[in-house]
């Protein structure tokens, strides 16, 4: 359950309309209570969605550089599209309608506008909503402690934020479209305040993620089969959230789209899989498939990186060659999959 005092300060973080200033690049950090370092980014310029993002250390930051990198990308198919709207890895509270809140938050947002003696009638006064993004699952209500934590301290440096910048400048505040260093403002909050100083931002970071390796009795059952086929493959994620129970977060399934690269047939898709973990159930459903299907593929185009990866061991440990690229039947596949899910109205 939300406490009082982060609506509190939710709504006077809304009240100072910090979004009119700073643009969404516009990042200042917080050092959290724990050491951990956290990215704040303020979104609302646009007039669309008013909000403050945080984003946890190397991870988060490189969740916010893919968005930012991707905002203007006209080539990106309908399916990775869909993807990327789900691979952000952040901690928002942002101003919504009734219509976009959860049932639990509401009955929290009404307990509270009782006590603080608020009304939402009108359109005035927009509920606060406090999301938690991960990668692989469906954006959903903050219920970790401990994230509540982070954006409280954040929304109390956006505080000290807005009232630096209105007693002061923007520039003054040190914030990064005035500082040819590349510097942005760090707070760090003690007894008495907090203690401003500045740190370098860091550029692209990219989050090093392991190869799925097969074992070797993976290795002996593949050795038995004939070679066939030329695949393409694709790690999909299905941009359709499950959900086994009501308290747990909707997560994302994924799967191995596989193609004959010759004739064009698309096989079966092998078995959904879900977080956590997915890559290296990725690899063990393919080789499934391979057992499955009785071949061993004579070459793999791989659709991406990702999916490179993840069967990289695969095609070193069986012989098997790979490239990535030319993969237009399987890419045209997982489209055609969003398109018809999104035109029944389950995505987004």
């Amino acid at each position: 359950m939300i406490s009082d005092e982060l609506y509190d300060k939710a709504y006077a973080f809304q009240k100072t309309e910090l979004w009119n200033t700073l643009y969404d690049m516009d990042m200042f950090t917080v050092l959290m209570d724990d050491g951990e370092t956290g990215y704040c980014s303020v979104m609302g310029m646009r007039g669309e969605h008013f909000a403050l993002s945080l984003y946890m250390g190397d991870s988060g930051l490189a969740s916010f550089y893919t968005i930012a990198n991707s905002a203007d990308a006209e080539d990106m198919s309908e399916a990775d599209y869909a993807e990327l709207l789900y691979s952000q890895d952040c901690i928002q509270c942002s101003f919504e309608t009734k219509q976009d809140m959860f049932p639990d938050e509401l009955t929290w947002m009404k307990a509270y506008a009782e006590k603080r003696g608020l009304s939402f009638r009108g359109r005035g006064r927009k509920y606060v909503h406090f999301a938690s993004f991960k990668p692989g699952y469906a954006p959903w209500y903050v219920k970790d402690e401990k994230e509540l934590s982070y954006i409280e301290q954040a929304l109390d440096a956006a505080l000290e934020v807005a009232d630096r910048i209105q007693k002061t400048s923007k520039c003054e505040a040190g914030f990064l479209e005035c500082d040819a260093d590349g510097k942005i403002p760090l707070l760090t909050k003690n007894k008495k305040g907090f203690v401003w100083e500045t740190m370098q931002l860091p550029g692209e970071v990219s989050v090093e993620k392991s190869t799925p390796v097969l074992n070797e009795e993976a290795v002996k059952d593949l050795s038995s089969l004939t070679r066939k086929h030329e695949l393409e493959c694709k790690f999909f994620k299905i941009p359709y959230p499950i959900q086994k129970d009501k308290d747990e977060t909707p997560c994302l399934p994924s799967m191995i789209v596989s193609a004959d690269a010759r004739s064009g047939m698309l096989f079966k898709p092998t078995v959904i899989i879900t977080p956590p973990d997915e890559e290296a159930k990725a690899l063990d459903s393919f080789i499934q498939f391979c057992i499955d299907q009785k071949f061993l593929p004579k070459k793999i185009h791989a659709a991406d990186g990702r999916t490179a990866r993840i069967l990289q061991d695969f095609c070193t440990r069986t012989g098997t060659p790979m490239i990535i690229g030319k993969t237009k039947l399987v890419d045209e596949a997982c489209d055609g999959m969003v398109q018809f899910m999104s035109g029944q109205g389950v995505l987004f």
